[in-house]
């Protein structure tokens, strides 16, 4: 293969806690309507046939699988892992840029600019008590194995779908399941995503 030039700022961008803890929400509640999304559309359809979601859209998209149609999958989770790109607008909101749901790959320049300011910045990581990320290796092997088919003698994590920790925000249980696509539900206040062209 070809070299590549790893992408590197040596600058961080800081998030704060605050900040950081309505984004987490924020992200949570979109894997979880993108779940429900996907559940519907290989199930019972019902935003195709509300027009909410143009279905040439989805019928017509290469990643739609048709074999995957009335196919229950374990826990009711599609994407087990999300790369949601982030980009904050000149009034300072968060947007969500692109979701990638298939292969997001770039938790390993997360992961590998991490450690290498670990190295250079050590003492300030020390005493900023900047959250950790080192967990993530092994937070996607038990997100992977508790989903996985049993093995005989296998234990499967014990929820049957370990780390999917999927948002306490969400559409109300009794109501519209497509709430949260339309913009309604419990949204976190002050969260703003919207996709950018």
């Amino acid at each position: 293969g070809t070299d590549r030039i790893f992408p590197f700022d040596l600058i961080p961008r800081i998030v704060p806690a605050e900040e950081w803890a309505v984004i987490e929400r924020g992200l949570e509640q979109r894997l979880h309507a993108l779940n429900l999304f996907l559940a519907d559309i290989y199930h019972r359809q019902q935003i195709l046939e509300a027009g909410i979601v143009p279905a040439d859209l989805v019928f017509g998209s290469r990643n739609f699988s048709r074999e995957m149609i009335g196919l229950d999958v374990p826990g009711g989770i599609y994407a087990h892992v999300g790369g949601v790109d982030l980009v904050r607008d000149g009034d300072g909101r968060y947007l969500v840029l692109e979701d990638n749901l298939r292969t997001p790959s770039g938790v390993s320049y997360m992961l590998e600019s991490r450690d290498a300011l670990k190295r250079i910045f050590a003492a300030l990581f020390d005493r900023y008590g900047v959250r950790p990320v080192d967990q993530y290796p092994r937070q996607l092997f038990e997100t992977l194995r508790s989903v996985a088919p049993r093995a005989a003698g296998s234990e499967r994590g014990r929820d049957g779908c370990q780390k999917c920790r999927l948002a306490g925000a969400v559409a109300p249980k009794d109501g519209d399941p497509f709430a949260l696509l339309k913009g309604q539900g419990n949204v976190p206040q002050n969260l703003s995503f919207a996709t950018v062209k």
